[in-house]
């Protein structure tokens, strides 16, 4: 596996992994505050399993390998002098977080890349009971 899928995968795991935890443990009665990302436990292989079904239907949908859409996503020129560095790691956070409908996507800090990205779910039980799926028949969202 590539350096580049690697950290794609990963940082998708993580955001849905945070977002789902998250949620669980409001409903449990916990306040959370600051940055959810250092506060919740590691990322389970639940959540690594369902990053990699979510790019692998990205990839599919899109007949492109994650490098090469993450490339072509990176290379696109900025229209504002406002931008931040694009990285895998972000693409991936944001995939995840477009794919799951958060309302966040890798345009928010970068130019749309107008790749098709599958809709999905994730959710947790616990701090290591998850689960989730990837719905490529259903509506996909554009990046």
């Amino acid at each position: 596996m590539s350096t580049i899928r690697a950290e794609i995968i990963e940082a998708a795991a993580r955001a849905a992994y945070v977002s789902a935890w998250a949620d669980w443990a409001e409903e449990q009665g916990e306040s959370l505050r600051g940055e959810l990302m250092d506060q919740a436990p590691n990322t389970p292989l639940a959540a690594k399993k369902w990053a990699r079904k979510l790019i692998a239907a990205m990839e599919k949908m899109n007949g492109q390998k994650i490098d090469k859409i993450y490339a072509h996503a990176a290379a696109m020129p900025h229209t504002s002098s406002w931008h931040k560095r694009a990285t895998a790691a972000d693409f991936g956070h944001y995939t995840a977080m477009q794919a799951l409908g958060h309302g966040v996507s890798w345009g928010d800090d970068h130019p749309d890349h107008g790749f098709l990205i599958p809709s999905a779910d994730f959710h947790c039980w616990g701090a290591r009971s998850c689960e989730g799926s990837v719905h490529r028949a259903e509506l996909a969202r554009r990046g």
